[in-house]
């Protein structure tokens, strides 16, 4: 232990000479009481060291009385037990710290956290673990949490829940987003189910842990085209979708989040839905094989806004865009009511939708202008779809109601990449605007740009979708505009 040691401190080459063993032989001999007298010592030094070398064959001369371990793996072991060297607890703790930070050590250090969880008990395993996952206030970065989070794949056991999760919490309160983003996001979808619906429910009911959890999701680094700015789907699994289902109401600004990654997650062809959301409007869209060709324009971009539908894919390096009630990812309070629209096959489409934008209005005219609640956001967007954006009676009726104004801070965060916490200063700003036009005259430069380029978009669609309504090709028409302008349009960012 006491060469392996050596070797992997002095040595990079893993490599010594025969003089350098034989002292190192020597001191370890005379540490063990061996003998006091300096030529015994060097006596049973080299007998020891001719018997390692050959008859074990875990130390072998690799040249002219230069020596090494013949597999480095015998090294990384040796070393692993000499870290374990000890009866304390805390000195193991923190003989692992001390040598974390050489990435020589990172291998021999899994050793030990593997060897301690096969051998000690499970309670020694556990006291232990939550010594080496609880920070000291002197720890600007949390090594224990990150070692053992990297070593999860090669331990036999866990320790306690609670150990655990003092470990994911060290991670997610860190000032760091990094270390959230590349080492707690990925490790709690290696952890159990109902461990990873335990932590999730007794800590991210806190608001600041569930927006800093949801914020680092977007924050990800992506493996999909930059294009999309979508993150590794495999980072979210169904368990951490069903759970951040459950927590869109506990913060508006955090629903907003939630909405973004679940959304994000289905929205490419490989992004399986794992029965994340089924209810009784996508049950109907099943059963009635319902397809994007039997759908008004209209209501498929805002199906699409309020619960997505769409998804991308790939055919002979051409994106496509589709509808798929499969891809749906969350319910509504607006859904019944187009479920409704649906079912009702004795009415036609402009007096059913004319039907839709008077209820809606209404319920928006009752609702408070201080109402930011997900409900009244979600009609306040099924109102604007139905409407059209370019009508301008929407905007002067409603523009002071503050689901308003945050369906205009979605567009201009997703467009500019502002932070959430300019939200409250633009509410702000807006509301005390005199009028919507002078809101206008003040907005940035670039936001104004961006918002006349949806806008002439949206006309030129409407423009396609008149032509292509009289020539009788309606089917691909609203596939071909969403592919584009979801992407930045306010509903995609809710």
């Amino acid at each position: 232990m006491d060469l392996a040691s050596y070797l992997h401190l002095q040595s990079p080459s893993g490599l010594i000479d025969a003089y350098d063993i034989e002292s190192l032989c020597c001191f370890s001999l005379a540490q063990q009481g061996v003998s006091n007298r300096r030529v015994e010592l060097r006596q049973y030094a080299r007998k020891l060291i001719s018997t390692l070398d050959s008859t074990v064959g875990i130390l072998v001369e690799r040249g002219l009385s230069v020596f090494g371990f013949q597999h480095l793996l015998f090294q990384e072991y040796f070393v692993a037990q000499h870290i374990l060297r000890g009866d304390s607890l805390d000195e193991i703790a923190e003989r692992i710290l001390s040598c974390i930070v050489q990435p020589r050590f990172r291998q021999s250090i899994i050793l030990a956290l593997s060897w301690l969880s096969w051998k000690w008990s499970f309670d020694k395993y556990d006291r232990f673990c939550h010594i080496l996952l609880t920070p000291t206030t002197n720890d600007s970065i949390p090594f224990g949490a990150l070692i053992f989070f990297h070593a999860i794949n090669d331990i036999r056991r866990l320790p306690s829940n609670s150990t655990i999760f003092t470990g994911l919490n060290t991670l997610l309160d860190h000032p760091s987003n990094i270390l959230t983003r590349q080492y707690l996001l990925p490790n709690l979808s290696k952890l159990s189910e109902d461990i990873a619906t335990e932590w999730m429910q007794s800590y991210l009911t806190d608001t600041g842990r569930l927006s800093k959890f949801c914020k680092s999701f977007l924050q990800a680094k992506t493996t999909i085209d930059d294009e999309f700015g979508l993150f590794d789907p495999k980072l979210i699994s169904p368990v951490i979708c069903r759970q951040l289902q459950c927590f869109y109401n506990i913060n508006q600004s955090n629903g907003f989040f939630i909405d973004q990654i679940l959304r994000r997650r289905l929205i490419f062809e490989d992004g399986e839905s794992d029965d994340i959301f089924k209810e009784e409007f996508c049950s109907h869209l099943l059963k009635q094989n319902i397809s994007s060709s039997d759908i008004h324009p209209l209501i498929l971009s805002l199906i699409a806004a309020l619960c997505n539908g769409m998804v991308f894919k790939n055919e002979d390096n051409v994106v496509k865009v589709c509808f798929s009630p499969d891809k749906m990812f969350r319910g509504s309070s607006v859904l019944p009511s187009i479920l409704n629209y649906f079912k009702n096959n004795k009415q036609s489409h402009v007096i059913k939708v004319r039907k839709l934008i008077q209820y809606y209005e209404s319920i928006l005219e009752k609702s408070s202008p201080n109402d930011i609640f997900l409900d009244t956001v979600d009609t306040f967007i099924a109102y604007i779809c139905l409407n059209g954006l370019l009508e301008p009676s929407i905007y002067k009726k409603l523009h002071r109601m503050e689901s308003y104004v945050l369906i205009l801070f979605w567009k201009q965060h997703h467009t500019n990449r502002f932070d959430n916490n300019d939200r409250s200063e633009f509410l702000n700003t807006m509301k005390n605007n005199a009028s919507l036009d002078q809101s206008w005259i003040d907005a940035p430069e670039d936001w104004k740009q961006h918002i006349n380029a949806d806008l002439q978009r949206i006309s030129e669609a409407k423009d396609m979708i008149s032509t292509e309504a009289k020539s009788g090709r309606m089917e691909l028409t609203p596939l071909s505009i969403l592919h584009d302008f979801l992407q930045d349009c306010p509903g995609e960012q809710k």
